[in-house]
């Protein structure tokens, strides 16, 4: 007996749905309490995108350089929290419009708000 009409057209939000979970089973088998995906490192600085924090309402990356941490927006490119050195926060946020599409597809994998 085969199945007729009974396939379910899988959409891009359920892709990411699945791949989210699968990242984050991932962290549990192995023990990863903060899981950070790395983008890029450059001049020292740290660009990564974070899975684990649902319900930020804004789109944001993380630059860490030297123990100090800075939320820069995905939306506008401004500075929503933290602080690292000035020479250094200037070439992260210029990095990150530079790198908008990238950090976007990084963003999309974990969230389910698409930017």
């Amino acid at each position: 007996m085969s199945e007729m009409g009974c396939k379910k057209e899988t959409t891009n939000k359920d892709i990411q749905s699945q791949l989210r979970g699968l990242v984050l089973w991932e962290c549990v088998f192995l023990g990863i309490t903060c899981y950070r995906d790395t983008v890029e490192r450059m001049h020292g600085i740290r660009f990564e995108i974070r899975p684990k924090e649902m319900g930020h309402n804004v789109p944001h990356c993380h630059a860490c350089f030297g123990g100090q941490n800075v939320s820069i927006s995905l939306i506008d490119f401004s500075v929503l929290a933290g602080n690292i050195p000035q020479q250094k926060l200037k070439f992260a946020v210029q990095w990150v419009e530079v790198n908008i599409g990238i950090l976007k597809e990084h963003w999309d994998k974990y969230h389910v708000i698409e930017v």
